[in-house]
């Protein structure tokens, strides 16, 4: 039982390590800048797949522009493995959020609009 507990305050403090350490900044950008200019709304699972491989690409290549090394994520840790999963969900939540604005921009009327002939008089 005592292993259990332990087992237990270890996925615990994996948890709290995830959530404390994660950098949201590159995917909200790029899932942002993606479901904004995508060409129609489906697939969100793929496109949210590919939002994190960027937003992983970006957050371990980020450290070269200012002389650093590449910063490349260990898999195989509990951490990093839940920072994908909470990145990815994030993802494909804002994919889906954009979709609806992108779908209230469209429904707004535009200013180059012609005006009703009804309002004209001779």
């Amino acid at each position: 039982m005592s292993q259990m507990v332990e087992y237990l305050w270890l996925i615990m403090d994996g948890v709290w390590a995830a959530c404390t350490s994660l950098n949201v900044v590159p995917m909200i950008v790029v899932a942002s800048l993606i479901g904004l200019f995508q060409a129609k709304a489906a697939h969100f699972m793929v496109k949210a797949l590919m939002c994190l491989g960027l937003a992983i690409l970006i957050d371990a290549l980020w450290p070269l522009t200012f002389g650093g090394d590449m910063v490349v994520p260990a898999i195989t840790q509990l951490e990093v493995q839940l920072q994908m999963v909470m990145l990815y969900g994030l993802g494909y939540l804002i994919l889906k959020g954009m979709v609806r604005v992108r779908r209230a921009i469209a429904l707004t009327p535009s200013q180059n609009a012609a005006k009703p002939e009804s309002t004209k008089t001779d």
